[in-house]
């Protein structure tokens, strides 16, 4: 298990049983992360110098079979830097880049050259039915220590004037190619939030509104599909997408 330090993001431990057992860790987490035993999420930001590895053991406990405990180590890695979605806009209705910069060129190209070590998911707006989303060859390209993904003029979910690419996106880096996608990183998209506060409301309503003014600076946070204009179309996509919301208590990283 992984995380990477200086980056929000997150993973889930679980236990099954009847009734459902208590979760509790025992060893010393890094600093910046957490444990919620009534989740299961093991999630926060790793302060910088906290590189290295954790020995944590994980116990259940449903008051009927005992206690059970996994030893496991969480690795907080300085592999991955940064994670960048929309390339710097706040907007979380259209997407079109992901950029996902790394501690060296080497590492991009090497990721870059099997695809296999990458991992995108996309589950619903609530977090539930998770399904693979192809990262074609076409898609990727390396830049110094970059790696960037770019899904083109239709963004991610090839959806650009419909809420039909909304969804919840986990994804997952095997940075030490053993098979595992240990490292995550969260992010979301619904179309018509433009001000990235995980709905749809009168707030983003107002803000495409306002932009769609022809005697106002073109904002590219305020462009519901991304096309470069905002106009009377935008205000009307954003009105069919009023409460649309992304479920409480899903972590993003970016």
């Amino acid at each position: 298990m992984t995380l990477a330090e200086g980056l929000l993001s997150g993973l889930t431990v679980k236990a099954t049983g009847t009734p459902a057992p208590a979760l509790s860790i025992s060893g010393t987490l890094p600093t910046g992360v957490t444990f919620n035993p009534a989740t299961g999420l093991l999630s926060g930001t790793a302060a910088a110098g906290t590189a290295g590895n954790y020995p944590l053991t994980l116990q259940a406990n449903n008051g009927v079979n005992g206690t059970v405990t996994q030893n496991f180590v969480l690795t907080v890695t300085t592999d991955v830097t940064g994670l960048d979605i929309s390339r710097g806009l706040t907007q979380r209705s259209y997407i079109r880049y992901i950029d996902l910069t790394l501690a060296n060129s080497t590492l991009a190209t090497t990721l870059a050259s099997n695809l296999s070590r990458l991992q995108l998911t996309k589950s619903s707006l609530t977090g539930d039915g998770a399904s693979n989303v192809a990262i074609p060859p076409s898609v990727v390209s390396v830049v110094g220590n970059q790696l960037k993904l770019d899904f083109g003029a239709t963004g991610l979910g090839a959806s650009r004037n419909s809420s039909n690419g909304d969804g919840y996106f986990t994804l997952g880096v095997d940075l030490n190619n053993d098979g595992v996608y240990e490292t995550k990183f969260y992010f979301y998209r619904i179309f018509g939030d433009v001000n990235a506060d995980r709905i749809v409301d009168a707030t983003d309503e107002s803000l495409v509104t306002a932009n769609a003014n022809t005697t106002v600076p073109y904002n590219a946070n305020n462009d519901p599909n991304g096309d470069g204009v905002v106009n009377g179309s935008d205000v009307t996509y954003v009105r069919r997408a009023l409460g649309r919301q992304l479920g409480s208590g899903l972590l993003i990283t970016d």
